[in-house]
């Protein structure tokens, strides 16, 4: 027996198996109702034998395993008989089933069948209602003149109907002079009797938004097939619904491609999956959003035209004409040699829609118009020519004017021809449609001057043509220079106050300038006619907005076929095509690498591609293809491209990678193949480390770049984020700067709400600083609602976040080991432009400027934004023996030393305004150093937030001896002036730094905020000197007041596994299962000298009773699905029965993780295999510390056994 539970409703159905019958219980009720059966056992389509399960899909209708019947019924609601939907007989065929079981339907409406006595589970494609169709609207039967819709499929003398029906006129007693099919408006029209008459026109548009890793059936009526109008991939910005659309979200143009899959097409099945988005900054897709309607293809009672023996196809009064089919002499093998003229007349108030279904006619060469074959569309004053081979698409649209169609076909041209469909639409009254002017407007002329870009490809234009906008009826308004094509990155419709475009616009993307523009030279675009946008509840467009590009062609760039196994692109720009081209060649040519010059990153577009179509049955190419893979920002991108392609944009790759293109070209043509133009673009001016051959104006002190802006380059205010489960936020900063996140917190709210309070509980997020940190844009996610360890394991409700952006390149830039000297006005990068492995010690002291108003002293804010140095192990600490290093020097103390390979981080703001600046080198063997590049950072004078001297109102605290393990307090009041504190551990040793609420108890109200010093400046070093600043509030959250006093914990960890360190064991993941000791370091096999590839192993600690451990992140370098969020590729997961969390990413500075009073804590390290485009340098693996204790010591009073990990708070005094 079977029970189903409608969790809307709370009904109970129930398969009740012996007496053969569907029963449905209503909520409180003692007594059932049959729904289905009740006639005893039997085949007859009001009887079962023996239901075992039943469902119900989205209309409530009811599915039953009919398992003695072997077939599965559907009952309508109300109806006493149901319908066959599977199994036509007992048996092994596809569409036979032998004692089915069990049934359930997946979120698109297919039904799954578990068929017993065939041992399988069979899938079937169900179309229940509207969710699979296209809409067919209707007019007459009893509609009484109010637009509906057919429903698909509806019962009808007992049968399913899935379209309209043509020979049965409907039995009832409306009468109605249309020799149109017609339909029912309900899902039984044997029940209902409601129909109308099919419009057997262009369907209303459907739109589909389909999630990651979803399937969507897109389906149109008998005899119609579908046109895409809008495919794009849509990022989300900012919002919880992952699969909805929103005009604010970056898009990415596929139209292209789903077209070939689906365009002519009765249905297809959209499988979809993350796309990487080139032009949204490489981020991965969220969703693809889908417009579509349906066009007569083979619809009958619809006349067809001959271009060739019709001549004039016109409404009357003897013959009314609603639409028609447009085609050239025996479609599909039209002859050659014609020249075929027709016209299409409409009435007046009447305007002409126009669809190609099919066309296929001699193709031109790359940049050159219609030579041998062509059809030549005129209509309002404009005449257009198009050829080649195209899909069902959108052609024109007429405005008051006749439309003159002229097929020709030279002598000897091939292709079958033409299909076209047309119908006239009344235009409504409330809708203009103006004559056309009688007056020409100016033309879009070209100077005889070649641009600036010359010979390369152009910079992104901008174009928006307003509503009745006409310039496009009296030639090209978007032209390019000669030999050069255009290429449409973006053209879409947009609803706003204002013709010009807004984030709060309501918009959506069209096809239509792609189809008239691309590849082309010139065209002319205008908006001329009303525009309904179907994403905006039909709302009409104001504006037409275009974004294009000129690319140069053959007759300008040099070409290069490509078929060896290396192609090296040591030019700026150039085409590549295949073997032959234009002329079409049987070959195979696999895994061609293109290698970039190093510091060099590469757009790419295709010019021209005339392959075999998609294959239609696994929509992928399989005859001829062409790939392109790369890899940018931790993923892998692929590129498989064929078929019929304009001139388009493809990507942009952000590293300096080896591009991998294959192609084949397997079919039977004689003209084809592929084009493609590249351009090199220089890191310098995205890299966050100058390059030492940037064009500059040099003095013997600095180097000052050359600007054309006189305001000073420097970073921005500090912003926040706030952002609630489920949500996005894109950050994003100006040109030449890079995102420094100062804190990225978890905030568990004590009122239950998504909104930042001072006085909540936090968590800080460190693997979204080396996520985000250095990039020039980046997002920030917070999928789900995350326990928070320190904050007794309650759910954060929202992500705070604090950023900044900050300059990679100022006007002044101090190569460190040119100048020993610098006076800062405004800004400074104090930058290693290359790395040459060298014995030396450079120094530069900086002086800030007082600020000319008041004179009042300045010291330095002093960032970290790239730093690429050899070093002998990466955890923090430097060598001063082996490795490369940087000291940053105030008042004779060190106050930072830093090394290796480290992200973009603040690192701390100086007490006074000189510092010194010193890089030590030691010689090394060149070839181990090779890759390395320097490092830069940057320096901003700000205004002392004292009036004493930085030395005479100076406090300082005696350093601290602190014993390995001992967690230390320290709360650093204001004193008059700045507070300093020392803070030192043993040899081999490195400091942990995180926050506790304990205050001055100056007052028992304080407001509170997240800060990440002196974490980020002293996490991981041996010893560390820190002066506390009373430090402007520059975010609001505690109303502008300054920093009264700050406190922290901090304690020592040992940073690595030495000889010297004998009471720190290390068990190796893979290597041990068991930890018998109760401190030590976890790794993971081979670390640090490299990755360990295709792992999977477990570890398990078990803890004394009433035991307590923490273990500690040294290092982490484990590989991710993207860089920019959370999903691991490799993982660590840890669990204690109660919680489980995962690791990855890369964290370079140790950091606390998790504290438990479990019996046991498992560890699970899982890696796979290695990528064809890994860069292996930077993997290292992990490094892990544990200790178990009893009791762990606090050296301070406090009574608070719980506190917050991982996050500094800066207090200030709640004064009433």
């Amino acid at each position: 027996m079977g029970i189903f539970i409608n969790s809307n409703t709370g009904d109970i159905y129930v398969a009740d198996m012996y007496n053969h019958r569907i029963q449905l219980w209503y909520p409180g009720s003692d007594t059932g109702v049959t729904v289905a059966g009740g006639n005893g056992r039997g085949s007859d389509l009001d009887q079962l034998y023996n239901p075992t399960s039943v469902i119900l899909d989205a209309e409530s209708n009811v599915y039953i395993c009919d398992l003695g019947n072997h077939r599965i019924v559907k009952w309508l609601r109300n109806t006493t008989n149901g319908i066959l939907i599977v199994g036509k007989s007992h048996g092994s065929g596809a569409d036979e089933l032998s004692y089915p079981n069990s049934l359930q339907f997946d979120r698109e409406g297919n039904l799954y069948v578990s068929d017993g006595g065939n041992e399988r589970v069979q899938k079937f494609v169900i179309n229940n209602g509207s969710s699979n169709y296209s809409i067919v609207s209707t007019y007459g039967g009893t509609t009484n003149g109010i637009r509906q819709h057919c429903v698909f499929p509806f019962l009808y003398q007992g049968n399913l109907a899935s379209s309209c029906i043509k020979t049965d006129q409907p039995p009832t007693t409306v009468t109605d002079l249309s020799t149109d099919p017609w339909c029912s408006l309900t899902s039984s029209f044997d029940q209902d009797q409601q129909w109308g008459y099919c419009d057997l026109g262009v369907t209303p548009s459907t739109l589909n938004n389909i999630c990651i890793g979803k399937s969507k059936q897109l389906k149109c009526p008998s005899d119609y097939v579908i046109d895409i109008l809008t495919a794009v991939y849509g990022v989300k910005t900012d919002s919880a619904a992952k699969c909805s659309y929103d005009p604010t979200d970056c898009f990415q143009n596929d139209d292209s491609t789903i077209t070939a899959v689906c365009a002519g097409k009765n249905s297809c099945l959209i499988h979809y999956f993350d796309k990487i988005l080139t032009s949204c900054d490489n981020l991965k897709s969220t969703y693809l959003h889908l417009d579509y309607i349906c066009v007569p293809d083979t619809v009958p009672n619809i006349r067809e035209y001959n271009i060739c023996s019709d001549v004039l196809i016109q409404p009357t009064n003897e013959e009314s004409v609603k639409r028609g089919y447009i085609v050239s002499s025996n479609f599909s093998n039209t002859q050659s040699d014609i020249d075929c003229l027709l016209t299409i007349q409409p009435l007046d108030k009447q305007d002409v829609y126009v669809y190609l279904l099919d066309m296929e006619l001699t193709a031109p060469l790359l940049g050159q118009g219609c030579a041998k074959d062509k059809l030549i569309l005129t209509y309002d004053g404009v005449t257009n020519e198009i050829c080649g081979r195209s899909y069902t698409h959108f052609l024109l649209q007429t405005c008051h004017s006749a439309l003159t169609l002229q097929l020709i076909k030279s002598r000897n041209s091939n292709g079958k021809g033409v299909k076209l469909y047309f119908e006239f639409i009344d235009r409504p009254p409330s809708t203009m449609c103006l004559a056309p002017p009688t007056t020409m407007s100016p033309l879009l002329t070209t100077s005889s001057k070649n641009p600036d870009y010359y010979p390369n490809v152009s910079p992104i234009e901008t174009q928006i043509f307003c509503y009745m906008n006409d310039t496009g009826l009296f030639g090209d308004n978007i032209k390019c220079i000669n030999n050069y094509l255009l290429v449409i990155h973006r053209a879409f419709y947009g609803k706003g106050q204002t013709c010009h475009y807004t984030n709060e616009d309501c918009i959506a993307e069209t096809d239509y300038v792609y189809h008239q523009c691309a590849g082309q030279q010139s065209c002319g675009v205008s908006f001329w006619t009303p525009s309904q946008i179907p994403e905006c509840d039909g709302a009409y467009a104001t504006y037409l907005y275009i974004e294009y590009q000129c690319v140069p062609t053959l007759n300008i760039q040099p070409s290069l076929q490509v078929c060896s196994s290396t192609v090296l692109l040591n030019v700026p720009s150039g085409i590549l095509t295949s073997m032959h081209y234009p002329i079409y060649s049987q070959y195979q040519c696999p895994e061609i690498s293109l290698e970039l010059p190093e510091k060099y990153t590469l757009s790419m577009y295709l010019l021209d591609m005339d392959f075999a179509p998609i294959n239609s049955q696994n929509q992928t190419c399989l005859d001829d293809y062409l790939i392109l893979q790369y890899r940018c920002d931790g993923h892998f991108v692929k590129h498989r491209l064929c078929g019929t392609e304009k001139a388009k944009f493809l990507f942009h790759t952000c590293n300096s990678d080896d591009i991998e293109l294959s192609y084949r070209q397997y079919s039977h043509q004689t003209q084809g193949g592929f084009a493609l133009y590249y351009q090199l673009y220089s890191r310098d001016h995205t890299s966050a480390i100058p390059s030492s051959t940037t064009s500059v104006t040099t003095t013997t002190a600095v180097t000052v770049l050359n600007t054309t802006d006189s305001s000073p380059i420097m970073s921005t205010p500090a912003k926040t984020i706030t952002l609630c489960v489920g949500k996005h936020h894109i950050i994003s900063c100006p040109k030449d700067s890079v995102i420094v996140l100062l804190t990225v917190d978890m905030g568990v709210s004590i009122q239950d709400l998504c909104q930042y309070s001072p006085f909540d509980c936090f968590e800080e997020r460190p693997h979204l600083h080396s996520s985000c940190n250095g990039k020039n844009l980046c997002t920030i996610s917070y999928i789900t609602a995350l326990q928070v360890k320190s904050c007794e394991n309650k759910s954060a409700l929202y992500l705070y976040v604090e950023y900044q952006c900050v300059p990679v390149k100022t006007q002044l830039q101090v190569d460190i080991c040119a100048t020993n000297q610098a006076v800062i006005q405004h800004s400074a990068n104090i930058l290693l432009p290359s790395y040459v492995p060298l014995t030396r010690e450079c120094s530069v002291d900086l002086f800030s400027t007082p600020l000319s108003f008041g004179g009042k002293p300045r010291s330095f804010k002093i960032y970290l934004i790239a730093m690429n140095l050899p070093v002998t192990i990466q955890n923090g600490q430097c060598d001063v023996v082996h490795d490369a290093f940087v000291d940053i020097h105030e008042m004779d103390i060190t106050s930072a030393r830093l090394c290796g390979n480290l992200h973009t981080r603040f690192l701390y703001e100086s007490c006074s305004g000189t510092i010194r600046i010193t890089f030590h080198d030691i010689f090394k063997d060149a070839t181990s150093v090779l890759n390395y590049t320097g490092f830069n950072l940057y320096v901003e004078p700000v205004v002392q937030n004292t009036n004493d001297e930085c030395e005479s109102a100076f406090t300082q605290r005696p350093p601290i001896h602190a014993q390995p393990l001992m967690i230390y307090n320290e709360t650093v009041c204001l004193s008059p002036g700045r507070t300093r504190i020392s803070l030192l551990c043993t040899e081999n040793h490195g400091l942990y730094v995180t926050h506790t609420p304990v205050a001055c108890q100056m007052s028992e109200e304080q407001c509170h905020y997240p800060s990440d010093q002196p974490q980020s400046l002293c996490s991981g070093q041996t010893q560390c000197t820190y002066t506390f600043i009373r430090e402007e509030n520059s975010t609001n959250i505690c109303g502008n007041r300054s920093t009264d006093l700050i406190s922290f914990h901090y304690h020592c960890i040992p940073m690595q596994p030495t000889h010297s360190l004998t009471d720190y064991p290390t068990v190796t993941f893979c290597n041990d299962s068991i930890v018998t000791f109760t401190q030590g370091f976890i790794q993971t096999p081979d670390y640090p000298s490299m990755f360990s590839y295709d792992k999977y192993c477990k570890m398990k600690i078990i803890l004394p009773v009433d035991a307590t451990i923490r273990f500690y992140i040294v290092q982490l370098s484990l590989r991710t699905l993207t860089e920019r969020d959370d999903s691991c590729y490799d993982s660590i997961t840890y669990s204690d029965g109660q919680q489980a969390s995962v690791l990855c990413g890369d964290i370079d500075r140790p950091q606390f993780e998790y504290r438990t009073q479990s019996r046991e804590l498992e560890f699970e390290l899982q890696t796979f295999d290695k990528l064809p485009t890994d860069n292996e340098s930077p993997l290292r693996g992990s490094l892990l510390f544990f200790f178990i204790d009893n009791n762990i010591t606090m050296t301070t009073a406090s009574s608070e056994s719980t506190y917050r990990t991982n996050t500094l708070e800066l207090y200030v005094e709640n004064k009433g």
